[in-house]
């Protein structure tokens, strides 16, 4: 007779449970993995954006693209005639209903910085993943970004400052609020009292005037927000950036 091997119930407890130590140790390895690979395609977005309103300030006098301040459902007027950087001087363009991001590129094609990146996946961090609910309650449904009011000095006129007039470590660009039901996301740009986004491990990408990019965390967004004038308040009409 053949003599018939088999695992005891005690080895087969202690090889579930080396199998659950190693999965236990891969899974945060994953994750932090998988973020970091979102991150760069975050960073690499806000690189591209920001080359796109750099360029067009070089083909504009210096001149940045209007920031879309406050366009809600009515029409955004400039007193320069331009268009905003996301959106043209009109409605905030509507996706199609149940349309998620990325979203078609016929959506950017008014938006002045259009013409230096015609890329609509750069338009999404790949961690800003709304349901269609969340979607719905956002008026501004193009990007994940934002842009400084301060580019045109948190003014209804519209009436772009130039690129020259801002320091380079100033913050043009960054990534609104998610959870805020919508609020930040009315028009393409915000004050910097309009909170950041806390997707990437507690922080958020943002972009500044000199074209570089970087991770900030809330607890250095809540510092950095009380400055005045500072990174964020960088109004260059204001002594105190606001």
């Amino acid at each position: 007779m053949k003599k018939q091997c088999a695992f005891t119930l005690i080895e087969l407890l202690t090889v579930i449970l080396i199998i659950a130590i190693l999965v236990g140790l891969l899974i945060p390895v994953s994750l932090t993995v998988m973020e970091s690979a979102r991150r760069t395609t975050c960073i690499n977005n806000q690189h591209q954006l920001l080359a796109g309103i750099l360029l067009y300030a070089g083909s504009h006098d210096g001149s940045l693209p209007s920031c879309g301040w406050d366009g809600g459902n009515a029409p955004i007027q400039s007193d320069t005639g331009q268009p905003g950087w996301l959106y043209s001087n009109g409605p905030v363009p509507q996706p199609a209903a149940g349309e998620k991001p990325p979203l078609d590129p016929k959506y950017y094609t008014s938006g002045s910085i259009w013409p230096y990146v015609r890329d609509a996946q750069i338009y999404f961090c790949p961690l800003d993943r709304p349901s269609a609910d969340q979607l719905s309650e956002r008026n501004q449904k193009l990007s994940s970004y934002c842009m400084n009011g301060a580019v045109n000095f948190y003014s209804s006129t519209l009436v772009s400052a130039r690129l020259s007039r801002f320091p380079g470590n100033a913050i043009c660009l960054w990534e609104q609020d998610e959870g805020s039901n919508g609020f930040w996301f009315n028009d393409s740009s915000n004050q910097p009292d309009e909170a950041i986004s806390k997707r990437h491990k507690g922080g958020a990408i943002v972009g500044c005037f000199d074209g570089h990019v970087e991770w900030m965390t809330w607890d250095q967004y809540m510092a950095e927000r009380d400055l005045k004038p500072g990174r964020f308040w960088c109004n260059p009409d204001s002594a105190t950036g606001d």
